[in-house]
């Protein structure tokens, strides 16, 4: 699709192959409607990554709670449990909801 825009902006809409000095390319503001497309076009590409990275981010931050969870159980040493996931929240910021370090640790013999 860019490759599409890209052509058309350099055939100038698709007006016609008359050779003037230009090659065909269309300087901006000659063809205010090519210029508004084209804005619209770019706006529209940027929220679609937008779109597209928004679960890849969800899903690393989501994947970063496991490893640190998995760290947690594996964790033999008792005296600083904090250490195994305080950096990997840190790094990867907070979401809606807040993580409370201490929660992260499951205790087996309690029930639900």
């Amino acid at each position: 699709e860019e490759a599409e825009a890209m052509a058309m902006s350099q055939r100038g809409g698709g007006g016609g192959g008359g050779g003037g000095g230009g090659g065909g390319y269309v300087n901006i503001g000659e063809d205010p409607a090519l210029d508004q497309f084209m804005e619209a076009y770019c706006e529209m590409l940027t929220k679609y990554e937008q779109e597209l990275t928004k679960p890849f981010k969800e899903a690393m931050l989501f994947l970063s709670r496991i490893e640190c969870q998995f760290k947690a159980l594996t964790l033999l040493s008792s005296d600083s449990p904090s250490s195994a996931c305080g950096d990997g929240v840190d790094r990867n910021g907070s979401s809606e909801e807040d993580i409370d370090v201490n929660n992260l640790f499951i205790d087996p013999s309690a029930e639900d």
